[in-house]
């Protein structure tokens, strides 16, 4: 009884990611003929789900290469990146689904010009504070469980990854340590040396990359 259920089931999931890839290409030829499409008109609800897709890298792949094409109209820049900002919150909750949205996200902000524009909107602040919550999460399975995940600490690590491509820049290193320091890289630290049972090999990458921001942070050291 159950193998029928299974086998259903796997139809149907084929059928959704067909249907996603299938107007999602549809979708992104569109754009690239017709680059003016109103933001406005755009699914957040579709687009989130589909940077995030765990079953569809496909998707992934096709919503990212939507997004990428509608940045590249000066006027929507802004607009896509306040929007890619607001769906930071989604990377602890996807782990490696995040892959595709975090690399496109890093090309969007190449530039330092959209990274002090970031920071003013205070998106660096919401990563320390994602940062803090993925910590604050480990600490507990630290507490309540023997087992661990090889996967466990990537959207940390990712997160601490990002947090560093706006450090690099010494105006806004300086302007935001004092908020940094204590509350997110100093204490993150500190947390995840205390780990045992959750630590894996991403756990101690990102330890390292803690202490290599602690200390550049608390140095002075000029990064461009």
């Amino acid at each position: 009884e159950e193998k029928p259920r299974e086998r259903e089931w796997e139809i149907r999931i084929t059928r959704v990611k067909y249907l996603m890839e299938k107007y999602g290409h549809k979708w992104r030829n569109k754009v690239m003929k017709e680059r003016t499409i109103p933001m406005e008109l755009a699914d957040r609800t579709w687009l989130r789900q589909a940077l995030f897709s765990a079953s569809s890298m496909a998707a992934r792949q096709t919503a990212c290469s939507i997004v990428e094409t509608l940045a590249q109209v000066p006027s929507r820049k802004q607009q896509l990146l306040d929007m890619l900002s607001d769906f930071l919150e989604e990377v602890g909750r996807n782990g490696e689904s995040s892959a595709e949205f975090l690399a496109l996200y890093k090309r969007l902000i190449s530039t330092g010009h959209w990274k002090y524009y970031l920071a003013v909107k205070g998106v660096l602040l919401n990563i320390g504070s994602l940062i803090t919550k993925e910590i604050d999460e480990l600490s507990a399975l630290e507490e309540t469980t023997l087992n661990s995940d090889l996967s466990q600490g990537y959207a940390l690590k990712a997160l601490t990854e990002l947090l560093g491509c706006f450090v690099e820049l010494d105006n806004i290193r300086q302007h935001y340590k004092s908020r940094l320091v204590g509350s997110t890289v100093l204490n993150g630290y500190l947390s995840l040396r205390k780990l045992i049972v959750q630590r894996t090999k991403l756990i101690d990458e990102t330890q390292d990359k803690l202490l290599e921001l602690l200390e550049e942070m608390t140095t002075g050291t000029e990064a461009e």
